[in-house]
Formats: C-alpha cells, structure tokens, sequence
C-alpha cells in the first residue's frame, strides 16, 4: 500500500526526484504506518467508550493503577508466545496506546478524540518519515 502511495505522489511533477519523505511532507500526509497506528488508537478508544459491541475487557488487561504512568487507562501487554501473534491488533495496538496522553483518553466523543491525538502528534519530527517507528 506504501509503495502505491509512493507512485501516486510520484506523478506531481514538483516532486519527481524527490525521496518519499519530501512527498509526504510537502502533501502534509503522514505515512501509512503512522495511519495506521491513529487507526488503531481509534479502534481501542471505540471499545473503551463501547461505541463497538467488541470485548474491550476480554483482549486487554486494566494495567495496576500504581504502575500506570501517563494515562489512567494503560493496558497490560500480553507476551506473545509466537512471532505470528505479535501482528494480532490486541499486540500491536497496546504501544500506540499506552503512550497516550490522558487529555486525549479522557475525551468525551470520537471526533473529539480525533482531533486531541492529531493535536500531540502534529510536531512529531517522524510524521512522515514511512520507515520511523511513531508514535509508538
């Protein structure tokens, strides 16, 4: 999918011979990975609120409130016993949520929600870096 984006932007005659990174930040678009993880955190914020009928409560584990640090709604990360494991979304989605801030956690609506994440992510040096890992 990254590679179909890279092609896309290619065919701006502003960018040809530019690297990816130039692409995606004079677009203003953060990569793919980067979608994906805000999508992730989307999906976590969903099943806290229960806006989806998904077992929030069956695939996370409440993190004891003395060893949270950050935000009030850290999740336990499971160890993934296998390498196929490590891409379920219960594995990969906890990073991205954990590090949170608890302004963002504590919004009382989706779009709400949204905008808190895009608002601390917006300065990240990584945003449209497609091979950095951010936020995680």
């Amino acid at each position: 999918m990254e590679k179909v984006c890279c092609k896309a932007t290619i065919m701006m005659p502003c960018l040809r011979g530019k690297p990816y990174k130039d692409h995606l930040k004079t677009l203003e678009l953060p990569s793919l990975s980067n979608r994906y993880k805000k999508g992730d955190a989307i999906q976590m914020f969903k099943m806290k609120a229960k806006i989806e009928n998904l077992p929030f409560k069956k695939l996370f584990r409440k993190t004891a409130i003395n060893q949270a640090r950050g935000h009030s709604e850290k999740v336990h990360k499971p160890e993934a016993r296998k390498h196929a494991c490590v891409s379920f979304f219960s594995e990969q989605a906890v990073d991205t949520w954990n590090n949170l801030s608890e302004h963002a956690i504590q919004a009382p609506n989706i779009n709400s929600f949204k905008n808190r994440i895009d608002k601390s992510w917006e300065k990240h040096s990584n945003k449209f870096n497609a091979f950095a890992e951010w936020p995680t």
